[in-house]
């Protein structure tokens, strides 16, 4: 699929797949880094394990490129500090500030601001508040302790 959720726990990547895909399908468990393919209200999409961290991620959506997917969208939990944010929240990155080691040795240290996908992140809003989600939009950063 050309779309492609990226949870870190490999058992929300089965959640996901089970509970909202149309016929999913496991199509690797290799390492417990699991990834299902089904299809949702029609359209085919992915559900890939990424594992913790970036070094994984990386690997991860490098081999999910080349098998053709276009799009990925971090699902799963993470760390905040901000005024007004709480457990629950939804956040909806806008882009992300890279302060880790990963993003350095891939770039050799130049410089790299990834941003998200505009038409996604309008999508994402209208669905939030259509659902009555309380949501918070805005950049996010990727931090280890490179």
């Amino acid at each position: 699929a050309k779309y492609c959720l990226l949870p870190g726990n490999p058992d929300r990547a089965k959640y996901v797949a089970e509970k909202f895909f149309d016929n999913p399908k496991l199509v690797t468990e290799y390492r417990r880094i699991f990834g299902y393919t089904g299809t949702y209200k029609g359209i085919p999409v992915s559900v890939q394990t990424t594992g913790m961290g970036c070094p994984s991620a990386a690997i991860i959506t490098e081999e999910l490129i080349m098998l053709g997917v276009k799009n990925f969208i971090r699902i799963g939990t993470c760390g905040a500090i901000g005024k007004g944010l709480k457990l629950i929240d939804l956040i909806i990155a806008t882009g992300s500030v890279p302060i880790d080691g990963t993003t350095k040795s891939l770039f050799e240290g130049d410089p790299f601001a990834p941003v998200a996908s505009f038409p996604i992140v309008h999508q994402s809003v209208h669905e939030a508040e259509k659902l009555g989600i309380k949501y918070h939009t805005g950049l996010i950063a990727t931090f280890d302790l490179a």
